[in-house]
């Protein structure tokens, strides 16, 4: 049913109709939640006492919401392979495509968390990651040293992605920090600049130093920090 002013729209909406509008700002379609599916916008000028220059522009509005969620997903994922990567259960690209790989990495989290095999990140997983923490002293040691620890759960508490975030600022790609020396600052998997000062026993990474270089993982070389290194605002 169309209607065309806002108090004709309230009362077909009170009367139990679905509705589009169709009035003087231009067309818009609603699904059967209420939200818009497609508009048309026209607008106009005065010139010289006439209308002129009339411009109408259409938007396909649940087009535009489908690519918002494509995004959102593609961002979501490339999280939760960054993350996976970290932790040494994913080998395969960082795309934001979710494939049979990532779903084998995530029973492969949670085959060792003891949780059900299911594939995908859910609540159990997410508690069990979480209340399990970091499993090596050292770790433990520098997430002390470098971090307000009751500030991060709180964070964390907020927005469990936080984490994620954190954990792919750590972690570079085809570079030995302590061996290959490199001559810039690297970029991080998490997108920023990892600031690297210094060589040999006075080398810092993130202004943090390290104190096991060059430790040999299935996945990688890890160094091993003294304190964890926050990410530039």
């Amino acid at each position: 049913m169309t209607c065309t002013t806002c108090v004709d729209c309230l009362d077909k909406l009170n009367a139990g109709e679905n509705i589009d509008y169709d009035g003087v700002s231009g067309q818009i379609q609603l699904d059967d939640n209420g939200d818009p599916t497609f508009a048309r916008f026209t607008t106009a000028k005065l010139e010289g006492g006439a209308v002129a220059n009339i411009a109408s522009t259409e938007m396909n509005v649940a087009d535009i919401r489908r690519q918002q969620e494509a995004h959102a997903a593609a961002t979501l994922n490339t999280q939760i392979q960054q993350a996976l990567t970290f932790l040494g259960f994913h080998t395969g690209p960082i795309d934001g495509i979710c494939t049979q790989e990532v779903t084998d990495a995530v029973k492969a989290l949670q085959r060792d968390l003891g949780v059900p095999e299911s594939g995908v990140l859910d609540e159990a997983t997410l508690q069990a990651a979480y209340s399990g923490g970091v499993s090596t002293g050292s770790t433990n040691e520098a997430i002390t040293a470098g971090l307000d620890t009751d500030a991060f759960a709180a964070l964390l508490a907020e927005d469990p992605m936080v984490l994620d975030a954190l954990l792919a600022y750590h972690v570079v790609e085809n570079v030995r920090l302590t061996s290959d020396k490199p001559t810039g600052d690297p970029w991080t998997i998490n997108g920023a600049v990892l600031p690297v000062l210094g060589t040999g026993a006075s080398l810092t990474v993130g202004g943090a130093s390290i104190t096991v270089p060059d430790g040999v993982a299935s996945n990688g070389v890890v160094d091993e920090m003294g304190a964890v290194s926050v990410i530039p605002r």
